[in-house]
């Protein structure tokens, strides 16, 4: 597993973090799913993380596309989220997924 691959991880991992923190002060039963889908992708990026290392670069390679998936999924629920209000908060979490996104490309 190279570092950018690793470097992308752990990238992935805190912005995932990041939202969760950020999101779960809404009330309605969206934020609820949002979040638990936030931790539910930051322990399979932890999962992706081990076997990386352990098993060799092709699963690093599949683990990318994972993220990726993840990372777009997360993009999706921000903008719906947003559509209700775009918030200078919104805008910055949306730039840090477009970045995310571009390293995996």
């Amino acid at each position: 597993m190279q570092f950018d691959d690793f470097m992308t991880v752990i990238i992935g991992f805190v912005i995932l973090l990041f939202i969760l923190t950020q999101y779960q002060g809404y009330s309605s039963s969206e934020s609820v799913w949002g979040a638990f889908a936030v931790v539910i992708g930051g322990i399979i990026l932890v999962l992706v993380l081990v076997f990386s290392i352990f098993v060799g670069a092709i699963v690093g390679a599949l683990a990318l596309g994972a993220i990726g998936v993840i990372g777009i999924l997360g993009l999706l629920w921000l903008v719906i989220n947003s559509l209700r209000g775009f918030s200078a908060q919104d805008a910055l979490v949306f730039v840090v997924f477009l970045i995310f996104i571009l390293l995996l490309v």
